[in-house]
C-alpha cells in the first residue's frame, strides 16, 4: 500500500509542471507538422510556385518562432500567411498540470497545448484542439540565453 501511495505521488509531480519553470525565452527547433506537410501527397501535388510559398512560410516559422513567458503575460509570434509575415502577438499564460494554456488578447478561448517532453534547456508541445483531441505532431523549442 505505501508502495503504491509512493508511485502516486510520484506520478502527479511528474505532470504538474512549475511554471516558474517556462519563464524566459523560447524558440522553435523543430515542427512536425510543418515536416508531415513538404512530405505529404497534397504537397507533392501543388505547382512550383505554391511548393515554394510553404517553403518560404516554413521557413519564416522555423528562423523566427518564438515564445517568450514573464510572470504575468506571454510574447510569441505567428505567421501571417496571406501576407507571408511574421506577427508578434501578447496574451496571458496559466499552467494546470501538464497544460499550458495561452490566452491572447482580445480572445476568450484559449490556446492549450500538452507539454510533453521538457528538460532545463528543452520543451515540446502538442497542441490540444477543441474537442479534445490532441494533435500528433509537436512542436519541440529551445530555451534561449538572452
Amino acid at each position: 500500500m505505501l508502495k503504491l501511495i509512493y508511485l502516486i505521488v510520484i506520478l502527479f509531480s511528474l505532470l504538474n509542471i512549475d511554471p516558474e519553470y517556462l519563464l524566459g525565452s523560447w524558440k522553435i527547433t523543430k515542427s512536425q507538422a510543418l515536416e508531415n506537410l513538404v512530405l505529404s501527397e497534397s504537397y507533392k501535388n501543388l505547382i512550383e510556385d505554391q511548393q515554394e510559398k510553404v517553403n518560404r512560410l516554413n521557413k519564416l516559422v522555423l528562423d523566427s518562432a518564438y515564445y517568450r513567458f514573464t510572470k504575468d503575460s506571454v510574447f510569441w509570434s505567428d505567421v501571417n500567411q496571406r501576407e507571408e509575415k511574421l506577427v508578434h502577438l501578447k496574451g496571458r499564460w496559466l499552467i494546470k498540470g501538464d497544460t499550458l494554456y495561452v490566452f491572447k488578447t482580445g480572445k476568450v478561448e484559449p490556446y492549450p497545448y500538452l507539454i510533453e517532453k521538457k528538460s532545463t534547456n528543452e520543451i515540446s508541445m502538442r497542441f490540444i484542439f477543441p474537442d479534445g483531441q490532441i494533435a500528433r505532431s509537436r512542436s519541440d523549442f529551445q530555451r534561449k540565453l538572452n
